[in-house]
């Protein structure tokens, strides 16, 4: 009985020790995606399709969100994601930024 219990902690040992060395590696390897914490520049307002301009000025759309537009950019959103007419799109997570 002693001898497997010091050989599944032998076991276990030798397990965690080559988990940590070829986790280590690969976390060496690793290089950061991006350093930079810069937004990307905006889409000129040229380039913005126009049934999304005509969605967000659409006299059917609440005041409340167009009010808060300015900070939403929802024209910029929906141009980075190539948004077009017909397509169903869901926000999943919604979040909201804490001002210092």
């Amino acid at each position: 009985m002693r001898i497997r219990t010091n050989l599944l902690i032998f076991s276990t040992l030798i397990a965690f020790v080559g988990f940590s060395l070829s986790s280590s590696t690969a976390r060496a390897q690793l290089q950061p995606a991006a350093t930079s914490s810069a937004e990307a520049p905006a889409i000129p307002q040229t380039q913005i399709p126009a049934d999304i301009t005509a969605a967000i000025n659409s006299p059917e759309r609440p005041a409340a969100d167009k009010v808060l537009d300015a900070g939403r950019k929802p024209d910029q959103i929906l141009a980075f994601y190539g948004i077009k007419p017909g397509m169903k799109v869901a926000d999943i997570f919604a979040g909201w930024r804490l001002h210092d």
